[in-house]
């Protein structure tokens, strides 16, 4: 979540300015200034797209190493299946997320 909700920001920050622009260049018609500042601010827009979907990847990665590297504390109690205190890291490795990611 450091690098999520900063780059949520970011990108909600983007679709503002570029309403902004697209408003300001919808009232100067004649103004290829304003058309060119338009199509950055949407070519930005649309890179922040990416980002957005980028900065997933590599919270889940990082989720992914942190539950890889933690040990799971478990306790058994007597003719019953260990209870792991984790409980995310086996969910985890149950479905060969981590295997994928880590190239294992």
């Amino acid at each position: 979540q450091r690098w999520v909700r900063p780059t949520l920001r970011f990108v909600l920050g983007l679709h503002i300015v570029a309403l902004a622009a697209g408003v300001w260049k919808a009232e100067s018609l004649g103004d290829d200034r304003m058309a060119l500042a338009f199509g950055v601010l949407e070519t930005l827009l649309v890179l922040g797209y990416q980002l957005f979907a980028a900065i997933f990847v590599v919270d889940d990665m990082m989720l992914v190493r942190k539950a890889a590297s933690a040990p799971a504390k478990c306790r058994q109690s007597e003719g019953a299946e260990p209870r792991c205190a984790g409980a995310q890291a086996p969910a985890v490795a149950a479905d060969g997320v981590q295997d994928r990611l880590l190239g294992s």
